[in-house]
């Protein structure tokens, strides 16, 4: 079997993963080639902020990039306006 892969997670503080059904962290960890990780980004939900958390295994980096699409209350109060 292969040895297990390190683990990090950077960028936006809110950024967190965790493997299987283990809980979320923000610290370094290992994971075997069966693991899943699931990412987990908590934004202030101001209208189009962007996050962005970077995934490393093994030496292996992916970005992802979240916005955020606003209060959707205050969107269909201005829809709900515009029309009258």
């Amino acid at each position: 079997t292969d040895a297990p892969a390190v683990v990090t997670i950077s960028g936006d503080p809110s950024c967190v993963y965790k493997i299987n059904s283990g809980s979320y962290t923000a610290l370094e960890g290992e994971a075997d080639a069966t693991d899943t990780i699931t990412l987990h980004v908590t934004t202030e939900g101001l209208y189009s902020d962007q996050f962005s958390c970077q995934l490393t295994v093994g030496g292996v980096s992916d970005t992802w990039y979240v916005t955020t699409a606003g209060d959707i209350l205050s969107f269909f109060t201005n829809l709900r306006r515009r029309r009258r």
